[in-house]
């Protein structure tokens, strides 16, 4: 074995040995392995086969099919499947605005109304009109 010292891709560190070297590859190739376990899809929707990636998210989906809502707004009475929907909503009514746009400092209700917002700040555009083809925002 040599001497030679080698310089880790993730985090920089050096080592002095190719087996620690060899060591810390195979680490870092186990790492990458259940990091990607981890997001495979493995759990699927009976009716429709979708697949998710934990068994949460298919109870949470399977209320497309169910029609079930179990969160609901008293205020005005509407019904949501998803417990985001209803907080959303519920700035409608609050006029609650928590994101900020961290170049101009406006506020939105919606993290993506302020996603679309930074779009004019980076000039992207990313839709065009089908008539004339002009692109827009």
């Amino acid at each position: 074995m040599s001497k030679v010292s080698f310089r880790a891709k993730d985090c920089g560190k050096t080592c002095s040995s190719d087996v620690v070297q060899v060591m810390y590859e195979e680490r870092l190739k186990e790492e990458i392995q259940l990091k990607l376990e981890s997001t495979r899809k493995c759990f699927a929707c009976q009716v429709c086969g979708k697949e998710l990636s934990k068994e949460s998210h298919i109870r949470i989906h399977m209320r497309v099919h169910t029609k079930e809502k179990p969160y609901n707004f008293d205020i005005c009475n509407k019904t949501f499947s998803e417990r985001g929907n209803l907080v959303a909503h519920i700035r409608g009514h609050t006029k609650e605005k928590p994101y900020c746009c961290e170049i101009c400092n406006k506020f939105f209700s919606y993290k993506s109304s302020l996603e679309t917002h930074g779009r004019r700040h980076r000039k992207e555009k990313t839709y065009s009109c089908e008539i004339c083809k002009r692109p827009s925002i």
